[in-house]
């Protein structure tokens, strides 16, 4: 039975609020982050202080940054939150380009003759700018502005610039904005890496840069994306279903809003209002039909083989399985146990050793990253988002089941996926 009108109209509507391809938008939609979002205004109430944001990919933080002003409204002024998405090729002062020509101003002219009208002129900042942007001129104009508006300024994926000189001259500018107690405040969103090379040549910026760290996110943070969504759609969730979305994303909101996305339109494709675990194994099926080709590819060059007995697909599910730290890494140790569960008998190290440093190494995609010393080697996922791919990818092709998942503390065990092999 096809869809009624109502259904057809709510499942166009999902995509609207389950967003995978790109960040959200409205705080309506935005969940958790508290710590993330009081360390912000922590940066805007104080003069002279400035924020970074960083983290791996995936973990929401530009959605955090195209939302932070509005959790800012009351705080006096009109807010401007102009920014600039760096790319590769960005010099210093294309970068404030993009900035300031995101920002619209109206000025008021009288028309000619003996009875003039005002007219409203609608310009760009950077319309009346000159051509070449100094690191003075960037000053004056964040001055002016900042005495009629609440000014933050958001510099996204500051960690595609790789020229020192450009980090250098953004360093400095925060710290002429600091000693000058410039009124606006300058958000930097990166990975952990760029803030690193941001500040360890530049120790004098270091106590005017809050620095806010954007971990996976916990359970609950996720777990009201999908029930903000679900209202948004006036549809429910059985709370196996829910878990199983929370569990397989791995703290990444991409991934819950992919699975969100797909569950919610199997169950109004058959006119169901409740999102059951059947609809989230089709999702998963559907989510894996149509990921990043990039994703399929590398998966593909990890565990590509020409010998049936090889383990590579069972030792990267491993891997996905394996606990990590904070940062995402996880030792050769942790994987022994869910190898272990997978293949249904003992494993040590010496017997996948071999296929981390496989894992690592070109031939295999480098979708490991290794660091540390022989003795003490880590590991980690070189794209985040590959790990709840890789673990989608072995409930699809039965290599672990739910119960499982279960044992290695991943979901909630609820008939989802078949026997292990």
């Amino acid at each position: 039975m096809p869809p009624n009108v109502e259904n057809f109209q709510l499942a166009l509507l999902a995509s609207r609020v389950f967003t995978p391809g790109s960040a959200i938008n409205e705080k309506d939609l935005f969940a958790g982050r508290i710590t993330q979002i009081r360390r912000i205004v922590d940066a805007v109430s104080q003069t002279g202080q400035h924020a970074v944001l960083y983290g791996e990919p995936g973990v929401g933080k530009t959605s955090l940054a195209n939302v932070c002003a509005e959790f800012l409204t009351g705080f006096g002024p009109t807010i401007l939150a102009p920014r600039g998405n760096c790319v590769t090729s960005d010099d210093y002062a294309s970068i404030w380009r993009k900035v300031f020509g995101e920002i619209e101003l109206t000025k008021k002219t009288k028309g000619a003759g003996f009875f003039p009208q005002e007219k409203e002129q609608v310009f760009t900042v950077l319309d009346d700018l000159p051509s070449e942007i100094t690191a003075d001129l960037v000053m004056k104009v964040l001055n002016f502005l900042g005495t009629n508006f609440l000014l933050i300024v958001v510099i996204d994926e500051f960690d595609r610039i790789s020229d020192e000189v450009v980090r250098r001259e953004m360093a400095d500018t925060i710290k002429m904005m600091s000693d000058h107690q410039t009124k606006a405040t300058l958000l930097l969103v990166g990975v952990a890496d760029s803030v690193v090379d941001l500040i360890k040549e530049h120790h004098s910026i270091e106590r005017a840069l809050i620095q806010i760290h954007m971990p996976r996110m916990e359970k609950e943070e996720l777990e009201e994306i999908i029930n903000n969504g679900t209202e948004r759609l006036t549809m429910k969730i059985e709370i196996n279903a829910l878990n199983e979305i929370v569990s397989l994303a791995k703290g990444l909101p991409y991934f819950v809003h992919l699975l969100g996305l797909h569950a919610s339109r199997r169950a109004l494709d058959t006119n169901e209002r409740k999102i059951t675990s059947q609809h989230v194994e089709g999702a998963i099926r559907e989510a894996l039909e149509q990921s990043q080709q990039t994703m399929r590819t590398c998966y593909h060059e990890a565990t590509k083989t020409v010998r049936k007995e090889t383990i590579h697909r069972h030792v990267l599910l491993a891997c996905a399985l394996a606990k990590t730290d904070d940062f995402g890494y996880f030792t050769a140790t942790s994987v022994i146990e869910p190898l272990s569960g997978i293949r249904r008998k003992p494993y040590q190290i010496p017997y996948f050793a071999q296929h981390l440093k496989e894992f690592a190494g070109e031939n295999r995609g480098q979708i490991l990253q290794q660091s540390g010393e022989a003795y003490n080697r880590l590991y980690r996922f070189r794209n985040p988002m590959m790990q709840p791919f890789v673990i989608m990818k072995g409930l699809s092709d039965e290599l672990v089941d739910a119960a499982a998942l279960e044992k290695f503390g991943q979901i909630k065990a609820s008939g989802l996926g078949a026997s292990a092999q």
